[in-house]
């Protein structure tokens, strides 16, 4: 798993080019496989200059949004037909705790299913206590994770 602290800042800079091209050079390694990248920042919408910045690097991305009316991620990743090597997952946080909690517990459950279709999900988070989530009721998936992506983490501050 790798790592990389990164100052989120609109518009991006020369730092936060490089590591979005680092999340790109992981990607290509691992093209045709599944990956689970989790990435913090703190302002992420599909209008952030960091999500479009990924998002229009990506080939065959898709993005799914949950809040109140839409959650099934599970279900929305197995009834896709066509190939997407990529989807992005943002506002998790938005939903309630027990909504959070079961989405969790239904995507551990589904990620065999889900890494042998190569995907990549990209979980966008708005902070780094939203990981906990992930490593309380998402164990399996957790311990799959390929990379994160800190972009609120600030320069001098510990990132392990």
């Amino acid at each position: 798993m790798e790592y990389f602290p990164a100052k989120y800042a609109a518009p991006l800079e020369e730092k936060e080019d490089q590591q979005v091209s680092e999340m790109f050079q992981t990607f290509e390694m691992g093209e045709g496989q599944s990956s689970i990248v989790f990435a913090i920042a703190s302002d992420v919408t599909h209008r952030s200059p960091i999500f479009r910045k990924v998002e229009s690097g990506l080939k065959a991305s898709e993005s799914f949004f949950f809040d109140q009316g839409q959650v099934g991620l599970t279900r929305w990743l197995r009834q896709r037909f066509g190939p997407c090597d990529h989807v992005a997952v943002v506002g998790l946080e938005t939903l309630s705790h027990e909504t959070i909690v079961s989405e969790l517990r239904q995507l551990n459950l589904s990620r065999e299913a889900i890494v042998s279709r190569g995907t990549t999900l990209l979980f966008w988070l708005c902070s780094n206590e939203s990981l906990e989530y992930f490593r309380k009721y998402a164990g399996d998936l957790w311990d799959i994770r390929s990379m994160i992506v800190d972009f609120d983490l600030q320069e001098g501050v510990d990132a392990a």
